[in-house]
């Protein structure tokens, strides 16, 4: 009897390592890329900074699929943007600096990690970029959204979606400023006074 729960504890040790083992090192990943040459270049870049092995694979069983415009892992959707709300959000924080807002037209475009927001009102056009703030570079915005949606860093999604400080910038102007997303404040930086 004795050597029977010797053998059922040693056996139990041996499992527990196992999983330790494969939980700690997944293995490779399959990734199939449906994006832009720099984003899957960007990718790769960051999954081999991080160490994670990976190899592209087109069907049959895929870890990761990247998209322009979002990443799918383990079954969860990570869109490389920030949500509806938030843009608003921006949009009607830049509409603010607008003085003659009254007729204002706002067309806004979404790019991966990028806003463009471009405003017309009496005959003048004045276009707003927004991005990630701090991210200096494409490579590094990918590299800290891959390791958030592999779990090996600060978590940077809500509900799928970014939710990062962003950087407000006009094209040609004199209005920038940073906005707290998760806690939904803006810091001015510059003004001229408006337009």
């Amino acid at each position: 009897m004795r050597n029977k729960l010797s053998w059922i504890a040693v056996l139990t040790i041996v499992v527990l390592l196992l999983v330790f083992y494969r939980i700690t090192n997944p293995g490779e990943l399959t990734v199939q890329f449906k994006c832009s040459e720099r984003l899957r270049e960007s990718v790769g870049l960051s999954l081999e900074k991080l160490d994670v092995p990976y190899r592209e694979k087109d069907s049959g069983q895929i870890d990761m699929i990247v998209f322009d415009d979002k990443i799918i892992y383990s079954d969860q959707i990570y869109r490389l943007t920030w949500n509806s709300e938030l843009a608003k959000q921006v949009e009607d924080m830049v509409l603010s600096f607008i003085i003659e807002r009254e007729n204002a037209q706002i067309k806004t475009r979404f790019f991966p990690f990028v806003q463009m927001i471009e405003i017309t009102f009496a005959n003048k056009k004045s276009t707003f970029v927004v991005k990630p703030e701090g991210y200096f570079d494409f490579n590094n915005i990918v590299y800290i959204v891959i390791k958030s949606i592999l779990g090996k860093g600060e978590n940077v999604f809500e509900n799928g979606y970014l939710l990062i400080s962003l950087s407000v910038e006009e094209i040609d102007g004199d209005i920038s400023f940073s906005f707290d997303a998760k806690n939904s404040e803006a810091v001015l930086s510059t003004e001229s006074g408006g337009k």
